[in-house]
């Protein structure tokens, strides 16, 4: 979801005449380019609703157990499982387990890279600068 998403909006600035230029810094550290670092701050998991939210219901439509506090989970469970009946009709039985496979997973991660992403506009103008005393 989240490709389809960037690529979309790379498209839209590439057809607007917009350029994304990426630099490296190949001498960031002693003559050699910086090892990229990641670090996840924080995190959660979301049990049964999809990423696209236009095929979620409303939270009426859901019983919700919430653990963000000690497990970093929350979990949506259709309310149409409680009915017996839903599990005798084979196509609804496999929307149960269809919908029993969703899940998102949202992380805070923080990047260390040796790059930097310019953006220009359709004369070759940078549409942002960097502060003079921005580091690697």
């Amino acid at each position: 979801m989240f490709y389809i998403k960037l690529r979309n909006r790379l498209n839209q600035l590439k057809s607007s005449g917009v350029e994304l230029v990426v630099e490296e810094d190949l001498f960031a550290v002693r003559g050699k380019p910086m090892p990229i670092e990641a670090n996840m701050y924080d995190h959660i998991v979301i049990k049964g609703l999809s990423p696209a939210r236009r095929e979620n219901g409303s939270e009426e439509d859901y019983y919700i157990s919430n653990e963000i506090m000690n497990m970093g989970h929350i979990s949506y469970i259709p309310k149409y499982i409680s009915e017996p009946s839903n599990f005798t009709n084979p196509a609804i039985e496999k929307n149960i387990h269809d919908d029993a496979h969703k899940l998102i997973f949202r992380a805070y991660v923080n990047f260390k890279t040796g790059y930097k992403i310019h953006l220009k506009d359709k004369y070759g103008k940078d549409m942002f600068e960097y502060p003079t005393d921005y580091s690697w």
